[in-house]
C-alpha cells in the first residue's frame, strides 16, 4: 500500500509539473512580463522565499504536506532574507494536491515566501509567477533564492 502510495503521489508531482509546463505557453502576447516557473523541497518549517514584486504569482502547487501557507513580507533585498521579516497581512493556506490559483498581485516593495509548520515530514511547492519588466528580481536573477540542500 505504501508503494502504491508513493508511486501516486510521484504521478501527480509529474502531472503538476507538466501542467505547470503548460501554463507558460498561455503567456505569449503579454508585453512587460517573463514567466518563472520553480519548485522547491521543503523540510522542516523553514520558511523560503517564493517570488519578490513587481510580478504577479499565479498559483502554487503543493505535494506531500498539507501544513503550508503563503505570506507577505516587506522586501529589503529581494532575497531569501527577506522571509525572516514579520509577515505583512494574513497568511493564504495552501491545499496540497491540487492547483493552487492565486493570482496574486505583488508590489515592487513586497516579497512573498512559503512556510510550513513544524514537522518531520517532507513536501515539494511548485509555482509559476509572472515577473513584471523593471522588477529587480528579474534583472539580477534573484528571483528565486534556496539553500544548496534544497535543490
Amino acid at each position: 500500500m505504501i508503494r502504491v502510495t508513493g508511486a501516486l503521489r510521484f504521478f501527480i508531482l509529474v502531472g503538476a509539473v507538466g501542467a505547470g509546463a503548460g501554463c507558460a505557453s498561455f503567456s505569449g502576447g503579454r508585453g512587460g512580463g517573463h514567466d518563472l516557473h520553480a519548485t522547491a523541497r521543503i523540510t522542516g518549517d523553514a520558511s523560503r522565499f517564493v517570488v519578490s514584486g513587481p510580478a504577479v504569482l499565479l498559483h502554487v502547487d503543493v505535494d506531500g504536506r498539507d501544513d503550508m501557507a503563503l505570506y507577505a513580507v516587506a522586501r529589503k533585498d529581494g532575497t531569501a532574507a527577506d522571509c525572516a521579516g514579520g509577515p505583512i497581512g494574513a497568511r493564504r493556506q495552501l491545499r496540497p494536491g491540487v492547483a493552487n490559483r492565486v493570482n496574486l498581485a505583488v508590489a515592487a516593495d513586497e516579497t512573498i515566501c512559503v512556510a510550513a509548520a513544524p514537522s518531520k515530514r517532507s513536501g515539494s511547492v511548485m509555482w509559476h509567477a509572472r515577473l513584471i519588466d523593471g522588477g529587480a528580481g528579474a534583472a539580477s536573477g534573484a528571483a528565486i533564492a534556496f539553500d544548496a540542500a534544497d535543490r
